[in-house]
């Protein structure tokens, strides 16, 4: 069991057979008694997402899969700062990397690599994976 946004209960109750307006009566009933809310749920999954080690990017493409609309996307990084953003990656980046700096320019470009599959930006990237250190 897991939160849903009104975009996916809206999917799976279409799925299941259910009438699109009686559908859109039960979820609007829903949101007026703040039992369903994107923004809440945008906010769940973005902590959910810090926890995990996962990037700006990353979290994002998940909210709008989920049909999350880009202000309440907007409304919940809003109260993440970039700092954050780079000490969750240097976080990230310490516990697969074991704090070993890349040794050369192969090692550097997977570690990066690495960082964007989280879904990281370069900026963050750049200020979480140390210079190459010369043996």
């Amino acid at each position: 069991m897991r939160d849903h946004s009104q975009h996916e209960l809206m999917r799976k109750l279409l799925q299941k057979g259910y009438a699109l307006d009686d559908i859109k009566m039960v979820l609007t009933d829903f949101t007026e008694r703040g039992w369903l809310d994107d923004a809440d749920f945008a906010s769940q999954l973005l902590q959910q997402a810090l926890r995990k080690g996962n990037g700006p990017m990353k979290v994002k493409q998940q909210l709008m899969q989920k049909g999350v609309s880009s202000e309440d996307i907007q409304r919940v990084f809003a109260d993440v700062d970039e700092a954050q953003w780079v000490e969750i990656a240097e976080t990230v980046w310490q516990k697969k990397f074991r704090g070993n700096a890349p040794s050369d320019v192969k090692e550097m470009a997977k570690q990066m690599r690495f960082l964007a599959q989280r879904g990281f930006d370069q900026s963050q990237i750049r200020q979480a994976v140390p210079e190459i250190v010369k043996i």
